[in-house]
């Protein structure tokens, strides 16, 4: 089961029903950043923290997510946080 994380909250509401989407993921390179249309799901990991809020419904929210025990091999994510639920 994943674990999510709000950064400044200790637990997260539990309330609402609206999943956590990734739109997109990141591909580094020495030369350039690009963004790239994530085939990744919040439930393939284990954990996922909320880094920002988008500051409206037409921006993305920035999250990271990784597997227990390995947080170097995680990934950033653009995307709708919603409601916090995987």
């Amino acid at each position: 089961m994943t674990k999510v994380t709000i950064l400044g909250e200790k637990q997260p509401k539990k309330t609402k029903k609206k999943a956590i989407q990734f739109i997109y993921d990141t591909a580094c390179s020495k030369s350039d950043t690009c963004f790239q249309q994530s085939e990744m799901k919040p439930s393939d990991y284990d954990k996922v923290e909320l880094i920002a809020r988008a500051l409206s419904e037409a921006y993305y929210d920035i999250m990271f997510a990784y597997d227990d025990g390995d947080r170097s091999g995680g990934a950033i994510f653009l995307g709708h946080f919603n409601d916090g639920i995987v």
